[in-house]
């Protein structure tokens, strides 16, 4: 064999066992075993489900990657989708949202403690399509819709674990649906969304517990429902969501100087999202696409500090409408909608780094 045909014979058996080595260290696999309940756990809790650590094939595949591993939580007591999630004080809270297709007063609490949810005073008004953060040893429900586009409202409510009961404050300067909100320095800030009267484009609005009032910033530069937010510092992140169509653009407004700006667009466009932070970086789940219908699995992560993306485990189930809450280090994903219509489920998956991902 001459000198070239053996240089890269030997070239091309390196390459091929620097596949298999890869492949072999870069996927973690458990074996599916059965889970015992805790003390206190719904009859609905669902074992443990194994998961590859490195990110499926999916849009997001040449990215880095995030490493972890899902688990199944305890089961939802009525399936749900397009509701909202919020955490505090050890307890998931899900309010609202379709049960059995129709707009529900629903509110369930789930006590990590006792792994067990828990019916909770129902909403002053079914409400789907909601928004809903925890702030200040409180929870608020934010605006939303009865039925959709049926009647958008702009009522918000505070909640007190303490009483179990609520009670209403400040309306929103509008009535709006579809949003998002989160929670900046003891303020809540809403984004994107339908609202009544529609003034484009759609503006952000603070809410500030301390003197119960709103105040209206400058507004979101691509407007769009179906969209999440989450926050890291003073600024406000608007993640992907649809106007008629899916929408990649991300933007991020500065509370201190009240101005947006725009970063990477998330990689797989999508809505009827999920999004919270851990560790400093914001995770992305599930969502839909209208036309063609379709579902999304993806578990897409921004870094702030790399102004990039990366992808992660996708989720053991492709869903929108879903809800997500961060509690001791560990993400909860909330119901949900199996296929792109008014279905719910009340599944809940848990995602756990790895430590070495940390």
């Amino acid at each position: 064999m001459d000198d070239a045909r053996h240089v890269a014979l030997r070239r091309a058996m390196a390459i091929m066992l620097t596949c298999v080595l890869l492949a072999a260290c870069g996927r973690i696999v458990s074996s599916p075993s059965p889970s015992t309940p805790s003390p206190g756990s719904s009859p609905t809790a669902q074992p443990s489900i194994a998961v590859s650590a490195e990110p499926e094939a999916s849009p997001t595949a040449q990215l880095p990657a995030i490493y972890g591993a899902w688990t199944h939580g305890v089961s939802l007591p009525n399936p749900r989708s397009e509701h909202a999630v919020t955490a505090l004080d050890g307890w998931i809270y899900a309010a609202g949202g379709f049960i059995d297709r129709e707009t529900s007063d629903s509110f369930v609490g789930f006590n990590l403690a006792s792994q067990a949810w828990r019916e909770l005073a129902p909403l002053p008004e079914r409400r789907d399509h909601t928004a809903m953060v925890a702030v200040a040893g409180a929870v608020y429900v934010i605006g939303g819709g009865i039925l959709g586009l049926g009647a958008i409202r702009a009522d918000v409510w505070r909640y007190d674990p303490a009483t179990n009961a609520w009670t209403p404050v400040a309306p929103l300067p509008r009535a709006r649906a579809f949003h998002a909100a989160t929670v900046v320095d003891d303020r809540i800030v809403v984004v994107g969304g339908i609202e009544r009267p529609h003034d484009r484009p759609t503006p952000a609005a603070v809410y500030d517990p301390a003197t119960n009032a709103w105040t209206e910033l400058a507004p979101i530069p691509t407007e769009r429902e179906h969209l999440a937010a989450a926050a890291i510092g003073d600024e406000v992140y608007a993640i992907s969501g649809r106007f008629a169509s899916n929408l990649d653009a991300v933007e991020v407004l500065d509370l201190a100087t009240g101005t947006w700006s725009s970063v990477a667009p998330i990689p797989t466009a999508r809505s009827g999202i999920a999004a919270v932070v851990l560790d400093g970086r914001i995770h992305v789940f599930g969502g839909e696409q209208v036309d063609p219908p379709a579902l999304f699995d993806e578990h897409e992560v921004f870094d702030p500090s790399t102004s990039g993306w990366a992808a992660a485990p996708v989720m053991p189930r492709g869903r929108h409408g879903l809800g997500a809450a961060v509690v001791d280090g560990r993400i909860y994903v909330v119901g949900g909608g199996p296929s792109p219509d008014l279905s719910a489920t009340g599944q809940v998956d848990v995602f756990t780094l790895a430590s070495f991902g940390r």
